[in-house]
Parts: C-alpha cells; sequence; structure tokens
C-alpha cells in the first residue's frame, strides 16, 4: 500500500510594506480642502473681532471676498507676517486702548487709500459744500498745504495730528480749541484726510469704526 504524503501549503503571507508604499492619508486634493477650510475659518474669526488694529485687514478681506478677480495672495502674505501669529496687531491694540474712536472727518466714499509714503492719507469723495468736522477734539495748528489749497490741522495730544486738505474754506481760526466733531470748514468735492503720530504719517483708517469706512 503507497503511503500518501501530504504537503501543507504555506499560507501567502502579505508582503511587508515597504516605506514607498504607505497609504497616503493626505493626499495633494485633500491638503487643498483642509487649506481651504481653515482659511475660511480664520476670515470668519478675523471679522469677527473688535480689535482697532484689526480693522485695516477687515477691510481688505470684505473686499477681496467681494471681488471676483481679487488675488489673496498679497493679504495672506501680510496676514502671515503682521497677524496671524498675533504679533505687531496686538501691540497696536495696546497701544490704542487709550485714544478715542476717531469720527470720519466727512460724509462720502473712500476714493484712494493710504499707501504710505507715496500717498500719505486717504481721500474721501463727497458732495461740494459737505461740512468737513474735526475726527478728535483738540487744537488748531498752523498748517500750509500751498498757496491754492485750503487746509486745517488739528494736534489732539502732543504726538497725534489730523489734516484736512482740499477745503472750500476754512471756518476755524488758529489756536482755537475745537471740540470733536466741530465743523472745520467746507468741502469741494474731495478731501485729502491725514493722521500723523510723532509727526510720521500712519494709515487714519484702522482707528476708525469699520461701518464708517466701508
Amino acid at each position: 500500500m503507497k503511503k500518501i504524503f501530504l504537503h501543507r501549503i504555506p499560507k501567502a503571507s502579505s508582503p511587508r510594506p515597504k516605506i514607498g508604499d504607505k497609504k497616503v492619508l493626505f493626499t495633494p486634493r485633500r491638503r487643498r480642502g483642509l487649506m481651504a477650510l481653515g482659511l475660511v475659518i480664520l476670515v470668519a474669526l478675523v471679522l469677527r473681532l473688535d480689535y482697532p488694529g484689526l480693522r485695516s485687514v477687515q477691510r481688505q478681506a470684505v473686499m477681496m471676498l467681494t471681488s471676483r478677480e481679487a488675488d489673496w495672495t498679497p493679504m495672506l502674505n501680510k496676514w502671515a507676517r503682521e497677524g496671524i501669529w498675533q504679533d505687531s496687531f496686538d501691540k497696536q491694540v495696546f497701544q490704542q486702548t487709550y485714544q478715542e474712536t476717531m469720527l470720519l472727518p466727512v460724509s462720502g466714499k473712500v476714493h484712494k487709500m493710504y499707501q504710505s509714503e507715496q500717498h500719505p492719507g486717504v481721500d474721501i469723495v463727497t458732495e461740494e459744500g459737505t461740512l468737513v468736522k474735526a475726527a478728535l477734539s483738540g487744537e488748531i495748528i498752523p498748517f500750509s498745504n500751498g498757496p491754492s489749497d485750503n487746509a486745517v490741522a488739528v494736534r489732539h495730544s502732543s504726538d497725534r495730528v489730523t489734516i484736512y486738505a482740499g477745503l472750500q474754506n476754512v471756518t476755524v481760526d488758529v489756536g482755537q480749541m475745537v471740540p470733536q466733531g466741530k465743523v472745520l470748514g467746507v468741502a469741494k468735492n474731495m478731501v485729502h484726510f491725514e493722521m500723523r503720530i510723532k509727526n510720521v504719517p500712519t494709515d487714519p483708517l484702522p482707528y476708525l469704526s469699520v461701518s464708517d469706512t466701508l
């Protein structure tokens, strides 16, 4: 009688995973989706905050969200540099806690934004004859913006001055103390508004309420 030998067939073992064969959890598409979600959450948080130092960024965010052709890259770079990690924004907020909110000096629409040395203020388009008012209380000080342009400068503290140029006529005198909202003169059709802190031009819009400038 022949003996039958049964050979045990070894079970197929699964191959050891190689480093290059690991399952990728975060595909490029998933990474892009997570980045987009994070961006939406970030923008929503920024728009909800009520810090004076964030108002400039809030205005930029609103403009970017309402423009189809907006390029987010410059704004995101600026946020990463200055705002995301609570650096210069926090400093600016702490420096402004003692300061009262400025009034928009004239009713109208911001036509040209602050651009540092190229344009050290904002241009506000308005109707001819509109009253121009002091953004804060202070003292009228001497200021010359050329012989053909009526302008007023108001010193609000030892280091802050606001300037109102492009007026049709001026209704205050040098040395006069004016309260916030006091009429300084009458506008033509555009008012150039500047703020200087320690004689350095500074963007005035972050010091105004968001609702006044959007």
